[in-house]
C-alpha cells in the first residue's frame, strides 16, 4: 500500500494552463445561421480583430456578413476534392490566420462521395477516398489555428 501513495505522488502534478487551439463544430439545417454565429465565436477568440479570420466558403455565404469585419475569404467551388480542403487549411495556416472558419465541410464529404462514386463507387473505392478525407481530418486537428467547422444538417420533414 506505501507504494501505491509514493507512484501516486510522483504521477502527481499541478495543473498548468497550456496554449490550444479549439476546434469546434458548428452543425444545422440551411439558413439557421451557422455561418454567422462562426464569425461572432470567431471574433470572440481573437478579441474583435477580424483580420486574424479566415474563412474557407463554398457557398459564397461568408459575403453576407462583410459589415461584420474585415476577415478573410477563400472561396472553394465544385468539385469539392478534399485535397482542396486540405490545402486550403494549409494555405490559411500559412498566412498566420488564428482562426480559420470551414464553411461548409459538409461539401468536403460530398466531394469523397462523388469521388468514390467516379472511381465505380464499389467497397475496395473506399481505400483511395478514405485517406483523403483521413488527411483533411488530420489538417485540422493540426492546425495551430482555432478551427470552426459548419455542418450542414438535413432536415426530416413529416
Amino acid at each position: 500500500m506505501d507504494n501505491d501513495k509514493k507512484d501516486a505522488e510522483k504521477k502527481k502534478r499541478n495543473a498548468k494552463k497550456i496554449k490550444r487551439s479549439c476546434k469546434i463544430g458548428v452543425s444545422g439545417p440551411s439558413g439557421s445561421g451557422k455561418t454567422m454565429s462562426s464569425l461572432f465565436i470567431a471574433s470572440g477568440l481573437v478579441g474583435g480583430d477580424w483580420s486574424k479570420i479566415a474563412v474557407i466558403d463554398t457557398e459564397d455565404s461568408a459575403a453576407l456578413y462583410s459589415e461584420l469585419g474585415d476577415f478573410s475569404v477563400l472561396n472553394i467551388n465544385k468539385p469539392y476534392d478534399p485535397k482542396k480542403f486540405k490545402k486550403a487549411i494549409e494555405l490559411a495556416n500559412e498566412a498566420g490566420f488564428e482562426v480559420i472558419v470551414l464553411d461548409s465541410s459538409s461539401h468536403e464529404w460530398e466531394g469523397c462521395l462523388e469521388l468514390h462514386s467516379n472511381l465505380g463507387g464499389r467497397f475496395q473505392d473506399w481505400s483511395i477516398v478514405t485517406p483523403l478525407h483521413n488527411e483533411f481530418v488530420q489538417s485540422i486537428k493540426d492546425s495551430k489555428a482555432h478551427v470552426i467547422s459548419c455542418v450542414r444538417k438535413k432536415t426530416d420533414y413529416s
